[in-house]
């Protein structure tokens, strides 16, 4: 099974330490406060398979299907300063992170757990909060895990038998004939 605790916990905490700023989960709830310093808000989406899951059944009639899921990790970094040049501007952060996850040393902390596959880009947007100009831009990053989604399901007794009896048929003029349809099927080796 996907350990996605282990996963959210380990990317906020390399996420903190290759930025040294403070980093939330959006899905989180937190209480605000009135901060001048960067923030990086992180979230999972865009959910998904990585090829095509495998299925397998066993002895037991239990049928397992497993894969790895791909996902998207947003970095979505916010600052009150505007000055690119400056270590607190959400751009500049950002771009630091993205460096900083090429690292091999990054890559090692986090094997085991996922691996950023690819940088999908960044985007910027500013918006004014009580009156104060906001720098806000965002990072996604393709990302796999390294577990596999796995779902079991006990597949049980199959139908050995079915009789089908239809109603009366309607000829294409809707009217009722006297021909029936009946079936007699049968499972087995």
């Amino acid at each position: 099974m996907i350990d996605w605790p282990a996963i959210k916990d380990l990317a906020k905490t390399v996420i903190a330490d290759l930025s040294g700023a403070k980093v939330v989960w959006q899905d989180e709830a937190e209480g605000s406060a009135w901060d001048t310093t960067p923030i990086i808000y992180l979230r999972i989406s865009a959910l998904g398979d990585v090829g095509i899951p495998a299925e397998s059944v066993d002895e037991d009639e239990t049928v397992t299907v497993s894969s790895q899921k791909r996902f998207t990790l947003s970095l979505r970094g916010e600052s009150f300063d505007q000055d690119l040049a400056s270590g607190k501007h959400a751009g500049a952060l950002l771009e630091t992170v993205k460096t900083r996850l090429g690292r091999s040393s990054t890559i090692e902390r986090l094997r085991g757990v996922f691996c950023v596959q690819e940088t999908l880009g960044t985007s910027w947007f500013n918006y004014a909060s009580q009156g104060r100009q906001v720098s806000c831009y965002v990072l996604d990053l393709a990302c796999a895990t390294v577990d596999n989604d796995v779902d079991e399901l006990t597949s049980g007794d199959f139908i050995e038998e079915v009789l089908i009896t239809s109603d009366k048929v309607r000829d294409i003029g809707g009217q009722e004939t006297n021909t029936q349809v009946d079936l007699d099927v049968t499972g087995g080796a």
